[in-house]
């Protein structure tokens, strides 16, 4: 049995998404039906809803997922924390979307994806 994690509800709590990688098949990169490029934005269940165009979403990235490499590792330069929501969780839940909202799918057999969060209290003085 997973142990839930629990944050300090007295603490304010950020995360940011450090890296992203996957490995995946020729054949799932045409499944997924890529035209050089995708745009995408990763969505993850315990952060705070943030104010994209006129929606207000769980967004804690966007990046672009290039078909012609077949195992990609994205390091993100630019920090960016979002608020923590949930203080207490067992899993987080994250999908990835592409601009028009249709899920971009990494959850076969044939595609590894390793997503790293990076959770931090919020200092206040």
């Amino acid at each position: 049995m997973v142990q839930p994690i629990r944050l300090d509800p007295s603490e304010i709590w950020e995360v940011r998404l450090c890296e992203l990688s996957y490995y995946a098949s020729q054949q799932h990169l045409q499944l997924l039906n890529l035209n050089v490029f995708v745009n995408a934005l990763m969505y993850c269940d315990i952060i705070a809803q943030q104010l994209i165009c006129t929606a207000k979403v769980r967004c804690v990235r966007s990046f672009r997922i290039v078909q012609t490499y077949y195992d990609s590792e994205y390091s993100f330069q630019n920090v960016y924390y979002v608020p923590v929501e949930r203080r207490t969780f067992r899993d987080i839940r994250i999908e990835i979307l592409n601009l028009s909202g249709k899920l971009i799918p990494f959850n076969d057999s044939q595609t590894t994806l390793k997503a790293v969060l990076y959770f931090r209290r919020v200092v206040t003085h």
